[in-house]
């Protein structure tokens, strides 16, 4: 391996760092704050999204030119997650609706395909705000936030599967835009409470 690259500074590697767990033991004692967690590692450009995955602890480095390294504040990777929850939220919004005109039109192979992209976007969503919430400490009552957002969205995705089982594309398509698209923007209150939580303004 030629170089390592530390938040875009290079740093000399010694002889005894043969893996990417020796160097990523190292990186964690000698050079992270206590505050500071690492975000992304990549070898020879290519993401390792998994880094703490044994398969990759076990990579040896010599046939590496390049370990780049990016580490962060707590405080300012939650600050970064938030602005780009904001933004999935807004997609998920805009998937609603554009899901719900395939139905209308009758598109059923890409509504349904859709469909399936967006629920799985909300679970994603969900699980991301949980685990925001165990990162915010002194933030009361988050999860139930979550959790009243998710009880009526339950119901209306019952109502929406009953639709879809009698083909009434018309009613499935109303219920996702005026129902689901809309309780999507109840999860707006969250992130305005780990907003406030971590100084980030409310827009």
């Amino acid at each position: 391996m030629s170089r390592l690259v530390f938040n875009e500074t290079s740093l000399p590697l010694g002889p005894a760092l043969r893996t990417w767990q020796d160097l990523l033991s190292h990186l964690e004692s000698q050079s992270l704050s206590r505050d500071e967690v690492i975000t992304s590692v990549q070898f020879d450009g290519d993401d390792i999204s998994n880094f703490r995955d044994e398969e990759a602890l076990t990579t040896d480095l010599s046939p590496i030119e390049e370990v780049r390294v990016r580490a962060m504040a707590r405080d300012e990777l939650m600050r970064e997650t938030i602005v780009e929850a904001e933004a999935y939220l807004r997609n998920l919004e805009a998937a609603a609706v554009n899901v719900a005109e395939m139905f209308r039109r009758q598109q059923l192979n890409q509504a349904n395909s859709g469909l399936q992209e967006l629920l799985s976007g909300i679970k994603l969503y969900v699980a991301l705000l949980r685990g925001m919430d165990l990162s915010v400490s002194g933030l009361a009552g988050t999860c139930e936030s979550i959790d009243k957002v998710l009880d009526p969205m339950a119901a209306t995705l019952q109502e929406q599967i009953n639709a879809q089982g009698r083909q009434d594309w018309m009613l499935v398509a109303d219920i996702l835009e005026y129902e689901l698209a809309t309780q999507l923007t109840a999860f707006e209150e969250v992130l305005n409470g780990f907003k406030a939580a971590k100084g980030v303004a409310v827009r």
